[in-house]
């Protein structure tokens, strides 16, 4: 008698337990995440390093073929960089095309000396890549919905200048008074072209980071000096490219 008592109670304390759960309300699912947007209009600032990759070419200009001019010379620098840029993404599907632009503050000297064939002569030279600019497209696709990678090319605006002279090296006794010596310069603003690589990761709908490499060519300079001594002119012909290496964070505008 006992134990029947002991089941129906077991019974009856399990079927009220089931009609109480029956009439609680459902637990809600969490909302769903929304898909990365990579449409739209951004701000953003970048900072890294570069690597100049320029040279300079001297020539008598009046007589090309006369020798003792220095060679080459390649005086490469490098530095840090820090700048801003905007632009405009488009997305569709897998794949993310825009537009983007940057100013970029750096200052990349190098200095370097090449010595004429005789020993006699030198030119002592530095080449500077001031203030540059870029405004390219970036086409890419989407590894995953927040990893974008991309590549990316148009054109780029610098300020680029030469600093350069002819001067004996001192054997023999040589100097500026009983040699030929002479001092030229060129600064210009330069437009060339761009053209690298990067990848892109969505934080969140409004704020990204990013990695990029970028080859800028600036075109060349041409100089002439006269030199003393001489019924010749010295030319100086430089080239400025660059290998940049930077990383930045972009803020998208507007709703997602």
């Amino acid at each position: 008698m006992k134990k029947r008592f002991i089941a129906s109670f077991v019974v009856a304390l399990l079927s009220a337990a089931s009609a109480v759960a029956a009439d609680l309300p459902l637990k809600a699912r969490p909302p769903a995440v929304a898909a990365t947007n990579w449409s739209g209009f951004y701000l953003g600032v970048v900072g890294g390093g570069e690597i100049g990759q320029t040279s300079t070419d001297f020539i008598f200009a009046n007589n090309p073929a006369y020798p003792g001019t220095p060679g080459r010379v390649s005086p490469n620098g490098s530095g840090g960089l820090i700048g801003a840029e905007a632009g405009y993404n488009y997305q569709v599907g897998s794949f993310v095309g825009g537009i983007e632009g940057d100013v970029d503050y750096a200052r990349i000297s190098g200095f370097g000396t090449s010595v004429g064939p005789s020993g006699f002569f030198m030119a002592p030279t530095q080449q500077t890549i001031n203030l540059y600019g870029t405004l390219r497209g970036r086409v890419g696709f989407l590894a995953t919905p927040d990893l974008l990678l991309y590549a990316t090319g148009g054109m780029a605006v610098g300020d680029v200048s030469l600093a350069t002279s002819f001067v004996p090296t001192g054997i023999l006794g040589g100097n500026c008074i009983n040699s030929s010596c002479g001092v030229g310069s060129a600064s210009a603003t330069k437009v060339g072209a761009t053209v690298g690589a990067g990848l892109e990761y969505a934080l969140s709908n409004h704020i990204s980071i990013k990695a990029e490499y970028l080859y800028v060519d600036l075109g060349h300079t041409s100089t002439t000096f006269p030199l003393t001594l001489a019924v010749s002119q010295m030319a100086a012909n430089s080239s400025y490219q660059e290998h940049v290496v930077r990383a930045g964070v972009n803020f998208k505008l507007g709703a997602p």
